[in-house]
């Protein structure tokens, strides 16, 4: 077919604006409207299987294409016709996508197109074909990437639900009735007779080691899941984390009031795994953790100046944290040069998508 400057240049100016396209449906409507534009006809539509993709034009006395119902093509392939206007003369190129679309165009008054617009026709509907196939699978991409998120965050909710019920199950039933038995013991040793020093000393020994038991309970509890997190939210949580760091922690929580519990409990776990990492592996002699909230996002930026060299692909629990981190739509990143520390960056959405 012949190819000029003209339609090389049309060509291209198609190219650009339909490829500039996000989704099938503005890429078919980009296409009708610039082929419109370039071959200078009435009416250009793309017909699918399941009737009318796109369509623009004004045919003579009649409504614009956009606002009809339908096209549909006639019992030759090469007319269009139109509830209100009838059978117009139609030149047609079939579309590998969608599957069975065809690109009609339509001219009054004409026997079709010359050998030029043709040409010119058979390229438009190339690139329409490929450009909605393109975003179809791009469509499919992102719809998968979302129900991933959505089945992650679903996961991590569940799982998070879970150690928050075990976490009040212990609280309010183990451990309530081991502190139960403690103040028992303690009734009982001061029953004690005076002249009862064995026994004294045998329930003293129950005590101190009933005491323990509770505090490594709490310990579980925490770990589980921190009810203090539930009831005060985040600055608590981290306050009471770090009291209890093996590491030295400088910690500046800004004004953070109540956020999404998903997002409260990622913050807490990030922070958390961080400390420990520093104090375990990294034999770090101080942390400075800062947690700040700006433009609808929590920011926590945690670092030590241990040994870094931290790699999750090693295995550690970053893993799992970036997991946990990025179910809820946020962003973890971790720079840890051996020999200089490690610093690891946690951005958070206030609300959860």
């Amino acid at each position: 077919m012949p190819v000029s400057a003209w339609s090389t240049q049309q060509l291209a100016e198609f190219l650009a604006t339909v490829s500039a396209c996000e989704t099938e449906a503005s890429a078919a409507l980009a296409a009708v409207e610039r082929a419109a534009e370039a071959l200078d006809v009435e009416v250009v539509a793309l017909v699918g299987e399941e009737g009318l993709v796109a369509s623009v034009g004004y045919p003579q006395d009649a409504a614009p294409v956009s606002e009809l119902r339908s096209v549909a093509l006639g019992g030759t392939g090469c007319e269009l016709w139109i509830p209100g206007v009838g059978s117009c003369p139609a030149t047609c190129v079939p579309l590998d996508h969608p599957p069975g679309a065809t690109m009609v165009v339509a001219r009054a008054g004409s026997d079709g197109m010359n050998p030029e617009e043709a040409g010119l026709l058979h390229g438009m509907a190339r690139v329409t074909s490929m450009t909605m196939r393109m975003l179809r699978v791009v469509d499919d991409e992102r719809a998968a990437r979302e129900q991933l998120t959505a089945s992650r965050a679903r996961i991590v909710a569940t799982a998070d639900d879970v150690r928050r019920r075990i976490e009040r199950d212990l609280h309010d039933g183990i451990q309530q009735r081991l502190v139960a038995l403690a103040l028992g013991l303690r009734g009982l040793a001061e029953a004690v007779p005076a002249d009862g020093r064995e026994l004294r000393a045998l329930v003293s020994d129950l005590q101190t080691g009933l005491d323990a038991v509770i505090e490594e309970l709490r310990e579980i509890a925490r770990g589980v899941h921190p009810g203090i997190l539930s009831k005060g939210g985040l600055g608590p949580a981290l306050k009471a984390l770090t009291r209890h760091s093996a590491a030295p922690v400088q910690l500046d929580v800004g004004a953070l009031g109540r956020l999404p519990p998903p997002v409260e409990v990622a913050a807490y776990y990030a922070v958390s795994e961080a400390l420990t990492n520093a104090a375990k592996h990294a034999n770090a002699s101080v942390v400075r953790v800062d947690v700040r909230l700006d433009g609808g996002r929590l920011h926590i930026a945690v670092r030590d100046d241990g040994a870094g060299g931290a790699d999750p692909a090693r295995g550690s629990g970053i893993v799992g944290l970036i997991d946990r981190v990025e179910a809820v739509g946020g962003t973890l990143e971790l720079t840890s040069p051996s020999g200089a520390g490690t610093a690891m960056a946690v951005e958070l959405p206030a609300v959860v998508r």
